[in-house]
């Protein structure tokens, strides 16, 4: 797991607003995900590389959230991106794996919303790699 974005900010409060940080590594919050979805699947997943069989290296391309104020409401766009490569011998899968939300609320959202929010959009994106049956075949054929 690797994170590739080209700033470890996660968006700003606003267009004129303060920074948005984690304290939290994603790349650790991805991984764990990924391990136990793995393993739901029926895959002994492991962290780092591997010398034998199929190796699942997972790139954090984006994960950004941009506050806007309109007249009267709050906007919220949340936006991310995660590559997964699989490889094994001579087989390889590539797949970029995204997930959004956007909304609008009358009052600002605290940082608990954000995080819930934040949260789902994540949780999406890791829905959709483990309900992609091409790479669920791609990772049986590699075994």
């Amino acid at each position: 797991m690797v994170d590739e974005r080209p700033t470890r900010d996660l968006g700003k409060r606003s267009s004129i607003g303060g920074s948005i940080r984690m304290n939290d590594d994603l790349t650790v919050i991805y991984q764990k995900a990924i391990l136990q979805g793995l393993a739901a699947k029926g895959f002994a997943g492991v962290g780092g590389a591997v010398t034998d069989g199929a190796n699942i290296k997972v790139e954090l391309r984006g994960l950004n959230q941009v506050s806007t104020t309109g007249l009267w409401t709050m906007g919220t766009e949340i936006d991310a991106a995660m590559k997964v490569i699989a490889v094994s011998g001579g087989r390889n899968y590539e797949q970029m794996y995204r997930a959004g939300d956007s909304h609008r609320t009358v009052a600002v959202s605290g940082a608990k919303a954000l995080n819930e929010k934040l949260n789902a959009v994540v949780n999406s994106q890791i829905e959709a790699m483990f309900s992609d049956q091409a790479l669920l075949s791609t990772l049986v054929a590699m075994q």
